[in-house]
C-alpha cells in the first residue's frame, strides 16, 4: 500500500525546450499533471529534480 513513509513522486528533467519537442508531448504533461494531483490527495511528498547548470567565469 503506498503511503508517506516509503511512496514519493519522483519527477525527474522535464526540460521546457526539450520536452516541447518530444512525440506525444501531451500524454506527458497530462499523466505528469495527472500523478501530481494524485500525490497530492495522497499527501505524498513530490520531488521535482531539474539540470542546473552554473557556467565557468
Amino acid at each position: 500500500m503506498l503511503n508517506q513513509n516509503n511512496t514519493q513522486l519522483m519527477i525527474i528533467d522535464v526540460q521546457g525546450k526539450l520536452a516541447q519537442l518530444m512525440h506525444d508531448k501531451e500524454t506527458l504533461f497530462s499523466n505528469l499533471n495527472t500523478l501530481t494531483k494524485a500525490a497530492k490527495l495522497m499527501e505524498l511528498p513530490i520531488v521535482w529534480l531539474n539540470k542546473f547548470r552554473i557556467s565557468s567565469v
